[in-house]
């Protein structure tokens, strides 16, 4: 069943709303929506499973492009499960492929190929997928693939890569989330570049997540990305992997620059690895970033390697940054055994405290 409507770029345009919980969506087809999938507050427990939204699998077909694929306000929504079967194919949007609101706590983001065919090998995002266009409430990032301000979100296993904006972000002081076992930037191999337009990863105006872990799953393969152009007007460069803007994060255990395999993916210019610093958000509150990239335990470091700068920890104007930086290997393969370099290691600014 394919639910289509006649414009992609039509707000009130929806492909399905959910107002009662306990709903599950399940293997349809959505295209030429504003939004393929609204769930409403009132519709907690939600279950979206095995939908192909905004492509058919193979390249971007403009017939079935949609402004966002699912946008959820409701308690408890899973979008995907660790099933094949539950996985939903999302790519071909303009705005937001997933959007969690704030009221959307204790939700999962699971198993998902997000801005890929469904071989997990190409793009299939909307070339006008750049830019100003918003499908749904604005919010202080560019279009991208997941992005959540809810406590309490799960990002586990997913896919994301050849979209035409941010990865994943997660943005507000009372934002908290788990990203682990992810593929950003790469296809589903983990060794190929599939780069998304803009940062992989970003945390802004106080929120707080964890990144990977000391798990044998739980580290994610994240690439660098291939710089943003929105519309004509350059972004400022340089360009992140993971990008912790006045915000708290303990990030372990992930492969950043190089692939499953150990070798460098090619990366955007000046792409840099991580990067720490107060709040640069306009018309938010100054807030500093406190950080624990790597530990001491098994399985805590990351590998960082194959970029432009590996870590930069930027100087703040009014309050120290509070950043420990311990057992990673910066600029070489997993194994520390063979070189595969970065153009500068750690850059640490002035009134940060490391």
């Amino acid at each position: 069943v394919t639910i289509k409507g006649n414009s992609a770029t039509t707000n009130a345009l929806s492909g399905l709303t959910l107002n009662a919980a306990n709903t599950t969506i399940r293997a349809l087809r959505f295209g030429k929506l504003g939004k393929a999938i609204d769930i409403t507050q009132s519709a907690a427990h939600a279950r979206i499973m095995g939908n192909w939204i905004g492509n058919d699998g193979s390249a971007f077909d403009p017939e079935l492009g949609v402004g966002a694929a699912v946008n959820s306000a409701a308690d408890d929504t899973k979008i995907g499960s660790p099933s094949a079967a539950d996985r939903n194919l999302i790519g071909g949007f303009r705005a937001k492929g997933i959007r969690l609101t704030a009221t959307a706590t204790s939700s999962t983001i699971e198993g998902n190929y997000v801005g890929t065919n469904a071989a997990g090998t190409a793009s299939v995002a909307d070339p006008d997928g750049t830019g100003l266009f918003t499908i749904v409430t604005a919010q202080p990032t560019p279009n991208g693939a997941i992005d959540s301000n809810a406590a309490g979100t799960v990002i586990r296993g997913n896919l994301v890569a050849g979209n035409p904006g941010w990865g994943i972000t997660i943005f507000g002081s009372a934002a908290t989330a788990t990203i682990v076992g992810n593929k950003i930037g790469t296809d589903v191999t983990g060794v190929a570049w599939l780069p998304n337009v803009g940062k992989s990863i970003e945390l802004q105006q106080q929120a707080t997540a964890t990144i990977g872990g000391t798990g044998a799953a739980d580290g994610n393969v994240i690439a660098g990305p291939n710089g943003f152009v929105n519309k004509g007007s350059s972004y400022a460069t340089p360009i992140q992997a993971i990008d912790v803007d006045g915000s708290a994060a303990t990030i372990l255990g992930n492969r950043i620059g190089v692939g499953s395999g150990g070798a460098a993916f090619q990366v955007g210019t000046s792409a840099i690895g991580v990067d720490i610093k107060q709040t640069t958000t306009s018309g938010s509150p100054v807030a500093v970033s406190t950080v624990a990239l790597g530990g001491s335990g098994a399985g805590a470091g990351n590998v960082i390697s194959g970029l432009s700068t590996a870590v930069y920890v930027r100087g703040a104007s009014s309050a120290l940054l509070d950043v420990s930086i311990k057992g990673n290997r910066i600029g070489t393969d997993p194994t520390g055994t063979t070189v595969v370099g970065n153009s500068a290691g750690i850059t640490i600014g002035a009134n940060s405290k490391v």
